[in-house]
């Protein structure tokens, strides 16, 4: 699976997942416990894909998200340091509204980051952010519920 694009992308901390692992291809907003936090980033930058590879212990799905977080401040940089220190789970969304879940409980993904000053006058200041987990069962078809809608 590869997404082209992603116009949201929130978290929710592990411990509000309602159960450690999802036991189909979807979920919903009853698998959680609490509500999502928007990340703002540059809308043009996210894109997510969610690769199998078969292993010794069997078949394996590495779900990947990067995007870049524009204009470095101190309250960005402590947001991210705070999601970098602890697994998440992360809800992103396409730009045909389709939504993905990248993580669980037992398996939280987690966030690295790096800050970038470009050098030219122009260039881009912010941080280029990577979501990733390796789980058995990929990134999830987050289905609405009228409750969650």
């Amino acid at each position: 699976m590869n997404i082209p694009g992603i116009i949201k992308i929130e978290y929710i901390e592990k411990s509000n997942v309602s159960i450690a692992s999802y036991a189909s291809t979807y979920c919903n907003a009853d698998n959680f416990t609490s509500t999502f936090t928007e990340i703002e980033f540059v809308p043009t930058t996210g894109g997510f894909t969610s690769a199998q590879q078969r292993t010794v212990a069997g078949i394996q799905f590495t779900n990947t998200l990067q995007f870049f977080v524009p204009e470095p401040d101190s309250v960005q940089k402590d947001e991210l340091v705070e999601l970098s220190g602890a697994g998440h789970v992360y809800r992103v969304t396409d730009p045909q509204n389709k939504k993905y879940i990248i993580g669980d409980q037992t398996i939280p993904a987690r966030l690295t980051f790096t800050e970038q000053v470009d050098p030219t006058y122009t260039g881009r200041r912010g941080y280029a952010v990577t979501v990733s987990n390796t789980d058995l069962h990929g990134a999830l078809e987050y289905i609405e519920t009228e409750e969650s809608s």
